[in-house]
């Protein structure tokens, strides 16, 4: 009897010791892949400083993949005619991350690639569906750059996927939307 009685209570405790384990790893707070306390400093600048170099200053405040980071790290230190090639070197490094925001993107981009310059910005916006992304309505994405638009919407779809809380407002401040 006294055996079994000892049994039932270290069952008991095994039970309460994974259950107890269990909650605090469900409830511990996933890290945040960007430094929040760096994405309010920027938001804190005025609207043209933010549109100005905000884009170059996302790779420092955020985590991000290899291609992403990689392509944030050359903005910094390249030109400003260089950004349309370090966007789609980026997007040719692994366009699984332009794919998240713009499926079928490979003929999409073929195709903004033959067009006139004023009709890439409505191909890249309606054949991609950007505004599923949730970053803008269509008309403020239509006044959009088109370079600029393809590297902040993979920035918003990485960071809205890894749940940044302040990723949009970021987003569109880079953008210079309100």
């Amino acid at each position: 009897m006294r055996m079994k009685s000892l049994f039932t209570s270290r069952l008991q405790f095994f039970f309460c010791v994974v259950l107890s384990l269990t909650v605090v790893l469900a409830c511990k707070e996933k890290e945040s892949p960007c430094n929040e306390k760096d994405i309010e400093a920027i938001l804190k600048f005025s609207d043209d400083y933010v549109q100005k170099y905000g884009l170059i200053g996302l790779g420092e405040v955020c985590r991000f993949p290899k291609p992403l980071d990689s392509m944030f790290k050359e903005l910094q230190s390249s030109p400003p005619e260089y950004t349309t090639l370090v966007v789609y070197k980026a997007i040719g490094d692994d366009i699984s991350l332009f794919e998240q925001v713009c499926p079928g993107a490979a003929k999409i981009l073929a195709r903004i690639a033959e067009a006139a310059p004023e009709e890439k910005i409505n191909i890249l916006v309606d054949s991609c569906g950007l505004e599923k992304l949730g970053l803008a309505t269509r008309d403020e994405l239509l006044r959009l750059n088109v370079v600029r638009l393809q590297a902040v919407a993979m920035a918003y779809a990485w960071m809205k996927a890894n749940e940044v809380k302040l990723a949009r407002l970021l987003c569109r401040r880079i953008l210079g939307l309100r």
